[in-house]
């Protein structure tokens, strides 16, 4: 099987997995769907995310569980059911040994850095085809929160969101759209790396957090640079 090949089945699968994750997975299952054996499926999805396919399942159920944690007010026990745990202990035991913290702590307080450290996968270049349509529409008042910090620290932006959503009433989820738009303005991260002396991305990322009103000065510091810069 060539490359390319491979890895339109190997997609085909984490599709698959990431579709059904309310039903019952099991690597027979997943290998007669990526049409390997069991012993070439496990190799090849070890070797393409880092960790077993069983693994890899458990942590897409309690991502989800996590968001429904933070953003529902569905309770722990209809959430553990719903990540195919059979009780609520038992769900509560796999959450808090992968991310530290119980249910109910995460959803008090998450802890958004070391949750998002457990979905750091081996990075694959992915070839897409894209295609792109311009699409004219009338005008449409909008709601905008920019999110300014450490980017594994987004849901505490998105929180704050869906929290004026509910309190305000202006932007019904049943008829208002909600977009997501990844862009950086203010600082490079090249050269904030020059300047802090974190050259390892997880490093810098620790520091961005932890210096959230140090980061904002020295990047209005870098634009008044290449403000002047400009201007001579």
């Amino acid at each position: 099987m060539n490359q390319s090949r491979e890895e339109a089945y190997r997609e085909r699968f984490i599709e698959y997995i990431e579709q059904h994750l309310d039903e019952a997975l099991s690597v027979e299952q997943l290998s007669q769907i990526a049409h390997f054996s069991k012993f070439h499926f496990h190799r090849q999805f070890s070797d393409y995310g880092g960790i077993s396919v069983i693994r890899y399942i458990q942590l897409m159920r309690l991502k989800r569980a996590s968001y429904q944690l933070v953003f529902s007010t569905d309770r722990i026990t209809e959430i553990a059911l719903n990540a195919v745990f059979e009780n609520p202990e038992s769900f509560s035991r796999a959450f808090k040994y992968t991310f530290g913290q119980t249910p109910s702590e995460f959803r008090k307080q998450p802890k958004w850095h070391p949750w998002s450290e457990r979905y750091q996968f081996p990075t694959r270049d992915r070839k897409m085809n894209i295609e792109v349509n311009i699409n004219n529409f009338k005008q449409t008042k909008i709601a905008v929160l920019e999110h300014r910090g450490a980017p594994t620290l987004v849901n505490d932006s998105v929180k704050i969101f869906i929290d004026w959503r509910k309190s305000s009433g202006l932007s019904p989820v049943k008829t208002s759209q909600s977009l997501g738009s990844r862009w950086a303005r203010d600082f490079d991260q090249t050269k904030l790396k020059m300047i802090t002396g974190h050259k390892d991305p997880r490093s810098l990322d620790r520091y961005i957090n932890a210096n959230r009103g140090d980061i904002a000065l020295i990047a209005a510091k870098m634009a008044e640079v290449q403000k002047v810069k400009a201007a001579g």
